[in-house]
């Protein structure tokens, strides 16, 4: 029998659970609640203990009745400010709390009617570091005597008991339907209950009602009423567009065969195509789903549907590209997008600069001559340079970020990050840069106030779940960090006419899945492009020209090409009108 993969947290409340480890038959690990929802997402781990909202958001998973929730009044998680929540304008949250900004955005919403914008943080922040109309989010153990001095301090676990009457669930142990066998499963149950026995203070078959010391109000098994407060939270979170509809499915023993029993709930396709078209948050399941039952053209309705009302209109970017010796001839660049510019292109890419880094003092000297004497749009470099820049030069990835757009940098492309799941990055060979490390250069650049884009690229050597957990991602990124502005959905190598359908059922499935990227972009267009024309019919909304000439010309060839197939594109508002191009 196989060895079963269990990822436990290393937070205080979930020490009952170290239990499992040094178990025969179990491989035990301890990791952050969202590194154990990533593993147990990519197929890292078999059982894990994962955010609540991991578990909504993949909507394929079952429960195995354990897990962490708090009843009443904790002092585990408070809310920390020099002026009432109803002033405050932004709140501050360590990084890793996915189910804590969770529960700050329903009592935001739903108890204080309120709206405030969620900066995660990886450092806690001092009282004086905090102006009047900024809060700060911590969990215990992280809170400090001088956070105490802070005028207003505000248990939010007490607050949400005080609006809805049932406890907070923040994390849940999870499975696959099918992972365990019935003997494992009875086991890991067995393990479960006489881990969690010593500290459980709610009645629950086996258990005696018994107490966490200092911690009364932690629960880790879940009866009736904690299952109804899930059920309660799931929807509250799909009310207010937070999370995918979602039920919870629990995972039970047959007391006649003991096998594991499951009933994975399937909603009618045809539902999940509606809800797409109606802009519901989809589940990774529900994507799966959807690119295995749907048809193309069913597909394209509904994104048509979606992006029917409000919609931007579609807009094509001539992109003038210098060549990769850029830094070391900065007058010729100078001389090419001053060409540029005078022909109406303000967008300029620059590569990452041929034979190593640069230096970071000159590249930023580059970067402001050139936004000081040009309007234009500078997109610049990827994050794996970006990453050995800093690495060169001795200083942290979120310093090296702020000096290159304090010099002048606006955008940050997309490469590098066509596929986030490790295990395809590893068959793809980019094991040079994992996708933890792009994912934290998108979210600097973010902060900072720059802007990037996103993108999927689409190969045969991996399946749909790991295309929708890779938008996932994204998806979640974009929650938090918000900077992306549009999705390229592009073939990983060349493709045969049935990889050119699985292209375009991407674009749809990417289209209704990444809700919160207004964008697609396709890249050249022209009388034989007619996978990028298919593109533009089922979902992409901006047409993006590249190329080393400073000319309008090549606009001109795919705006003709364009009208031929029956599209009208404008121009993105920073490249004049049709008539300047011309």
């Amino acid at each position: 029998m196989s060895l079963i993969r269990i990822g436990n947290i290393n937070y205080g409340s979930a020490r009952p659970y170290k239990a499992l480890d040094d178990v025969e038959g179990f491989v035990y690990e301890e990791n952050h609640a969202t590194e154990n929802a990533r593993k147990l997402h990519e197929g890292e781990l078999d059982v894990a203990l994962i955010p609540v909202g991991a578990f909504a958001i993949h909507g394929a998973y079952v429960g195995l009745d354990f897990g962490i929730a708090v009843d009443g009044a904790s002092h585990l998680l408070r809310l920390f400010s020099h002026s009432p929540v109803e002033q405050l304008e932004t709140v501050y949250a360590y990084e890793d709390s996915s189910a804590s900004i969770l529960l700050l955005q329903l009592l935001a919403r739903n108890f204080w009617r309120v709206s405030f914008r969620i900066v995660p943080r990886s450092r806690v922040l001092s009282p004086h570091e905090l102006g009047p109309r900024e809060g700060l989010m911590l969990r215990s153990g992280l809170y400090r005597p001088e956070h105490l001095t802070f005028q207003y301090q505000v248990d939010l676990l007490e607050k949400w008991v005080e609006m809805t009457r049932v406890p907070f669930v923040f994390l849940v142990w999870a499975t696959r339907p099918g992972v365990l066998s019935g003997e494992q499963h009875q086991r890991l149950h067995e393990l479960l209950f006489r881990a969690v026995k010593p500290y459980q203070h709610r009645e629950a078959p086996g258990l005696e009602p018994t107490v966490l010391p200092g911690k009364r109000e932690v629960i880790l098994y879940f009866g009736e009423h904690e299952l109804a407060a899930l059920e309660l939270l799931f929807q509250e979170a799909y009310l207010e567009h937070l999370l995918p509809e979602m039920n919870y499915q629990p995972l039970r023993l047959s007391l006649l065969d003991r096998r594991p029993r499951f009933r994975v709930e399937q909603r009618p396709i045809e539902h999940i195509l509606a809800s797409a078209a109606e802009g519901d948050r989809l589940t990774v399941r529900d994507g799966i789903r959807l690119a295995h039952e749907v048809e193309i053209a069913d597909l394209g309705v509904a994104c048509e549907a979606r992006f029917a009302e409000g919609s931007a209109a579609k807009t094509l970017v001539q992109v003038f590209a210098a060549e990769t010796d850029w830094l070391f001839r900065p007058q010729k660049v100078f001389q090419q997008v001053e060409k540029a510019a005078a022909a109406g292109i303000r967008h300029v890419y620059l590569p990452a600069p041929a034979g190593g880094e640069g230096e970071l003092s000159r590249i930023e000297m580059v970067l402001a001559s050139l936004k000081a004497s040009f309007p234009i749009t500078i997109e610049a470099f990827n994050a794996s340079h970006i990453a050995q820049l800093g690495k060169a030069g001795g200083i942290t990835l979120s310093e090296t970020i702020s000096r290159l757009i304090t010099a002048g940098l606006d955008e940050l492309p997309s490469d590098g990050g066509g596929m986030l799941i490790e295990r395809v990055r590893k068959l793809r060979g980019s094991e040079q840069q994992d996708s933890s490390l792009w994912l934290q250069v998108m979210k600097w650049v973010h902060r900072f106030g720059a802007r990037s884009s996103c993108s999927l690229e689409v190969g045969e050597e991996e399946s749909w779940e790991e295309r929708l957990l890779h938008l996932h991602k994204l998806r979640l990124l974009q929650d938090v960090n918000p900077g992306f502005r549009y999705l390229v959905v592009r073939p990983f190598s060349n493709l045969s006419s049935s990889g050119i359908r699985e292209i375009i059922r991407a674009v749809l499935i990417s289209r209704l899945f990444l809700d919160n990227v207004s964008a697609l972009e396709v890249r050249g267009v022209g009388r034989e492009s007619y996978v990028e024309i298919t593109e533009l019919s089922f979902g992409a909304n901006r047409l993006r020209i590249e190329s080393q000439m400073n000319t309008s010309t090549e606009s001109l060839e795919a705006l003709n090409a364009l009208r031929h197939f029956g599209f009208e594109f404008e121009l993105e508002p920073s490249q004049g009108t049709v008539e300047e191009v011309h």
